[in-house]
């Protein structure tokens, strides 16, 4: 039996070295009221990094519970994850480590309440895992096979990941397949209302037949990868990551909106042929994509 969940991107933003909240994310309880079962608690890549004391075991506790006792406030009220800081943030080539990561799981364990029941892994590139052939990458598998055994067996909660795919035509090629183990669930990224080009593609060809296929693929590919649903500001006026934003890209802001509804559609047309039971929602720094959203497609 696979159990219905809905899991909210919140988003916080970091800037001076300090936690700032997004005045439109929505309460615990506004979540609710939309259906949300979760709500996953993740740094704005627009603004700083999570900041970092240093490698170690205490320093990464005292980093996690400086940000628990920020963060548990805001979401006391609804069950939430919290993101794990996977990059330094000295370089983008090189991770915390294991021994920061436990810390920062402790921190954050420690100090905050019970409706903190999981980790969400911070790092979303699907092409992480590094070994002999791909040198470039920086995730070492052993370390993440660590810290998902002592955030899911050692620590009972939840471990999830959301990798993105930009459009990628090769979707085999990525680590999904391989690391998908390590997680309670893998929400996949189709990126398709962000993306009017595929890689490996020329022209506008991320069509909605193609949106059916990569559903299809996600279905397939292990026994834990489901769905995010993708929609931002674009759809209330706002210039931000909507295709119809893109110089490549051939159609008109008022089309946002409907590149969101396709996500429902491609649902309804892939092998279940139904409302995935379980789904991610990326819906910018603002609750009111979700209503506008709703407002023409109401199963989003």
């Amino acid at each position: 039996m696979i159990l219905m969940a809905t899991y909210g991107l919140w988003y916080f933003k970091v800037q001076n070295e300090k936690y700032e909240t997004f005045a439109n994310m929505g309460t615990p309880s506004e979540l609710k009221e939309r259906g949300f079962t979760y709500a996953v608690s993740v740094n704005s890549p627009r603004y700083e990094d999570i900041p970092e004391s240093g490698t170690s075991y205490w320093d990464g506790y005292r980093d996690g519970e400086y940000f628990g006792r920020w963060l548990d406030p805001y979401l006391v009220g609804i069950d939430y994850l919290v993101v794990i800081p996977v990059l330094s943030r000295a370089s983008s080539n090189q991770v915390r480590g294991i021994n920061y990561w436990k810390g920062w799981v402790d921190g954050i364990f420690e100090n905050t309440s019970g409706y903190q029941v999981g980790f969400y892994w911070g790092y979303e590139s699907p092409w992480q895992i590094i070994d002999e052939i791909h040198t470039d990458r920086v995730v070492p598998e052993t370390e993440l096979a660590d810290i998902s055994d002592y955030i899911r067996n050692d620590k009972g909660q939840l471990f999830i990941w959301s990798p993105y795919t930009n459009g990628t035509i090769n979707l085999d090629g990525t680590d999904i397949k391989t690391i998908w183990r390590y997680f309670n669930y893998v929400f996949v990224q189709p990126n398709y209302y962000q993306t009017c080009t595929r890689k490996g593609t020329t022209g506008n060809t991320y069509s909605f037949s193609e949106l059916v296929d990569v559903l299809n693929w996600i279905w397939n590919a292990t026994p834990n990868t489901y769905l995010t649903l993708e929609a931002d500001r674009s759809v209330l006026g706002q210039q931000e990551h909507c295709r119809c934003l893109s110089s490549i890209c051939e159609c008109s802001l008022d089309r946002c909106i409907d590149y969101a509804g396709d996500y429902v559609l491609a649902q309804m047309n892939s092998v279940v042929q139904n409302i995935w039971p379980q789904r991610m929602y990326y819906f910018s720094v603002d609750l009111g994509v979700v209503d506008t959203v709703r407002e023409k497609y109401s199963l989003w």
